[in-house]
């Protein structure tokens, strides 16, 4: 099971920019992950801090597994499974079943 990372988006983010052109989605085929399906990009819309946290990473930013279609990871790398949050983020119920 990869790990996960929450990071901040507080007084140290970026400013904004515009967002970059979206193009056809991109898969990746991921074996052994336990049904998941393949790694591909979301349509949801477009947000600068999963684009930080996956550079930091090295990894994917904005993207769900065909399989688990209600969840959006905001950084997928070979090593993590990260969700960008607020400094002052507390863990609640909801995401705590969406960790699991």
């Amino acid at each position: 099971m990869l790990p996960l990372v929450l990071a901040g988006a507080g007084a140290g983010a970026a400013e904004e920019e515009a967002p970059p052109a979206r193009t056809a989605p991109e898969t990746v085929l991921l074996l052994g992950n336990g049904g998941l399906g393949m790694l591909v990009n979301s349509a949801k819309e477009y947000d600068p801090n999963p684009q930080l946290l996956a550079s930091e990473l090295g990894g994917r930013a904005q993207a769900e597994f065909r399989n688990l279609k209600d969840y959006e990871f905001d950084a997928v790398s070979d090593e993590y499974v990260a969700s960008a949050k607020p400094w002052n983020f507390q863990i609640g119920k909801a995401f705590r079943k969406q960790a699991k």
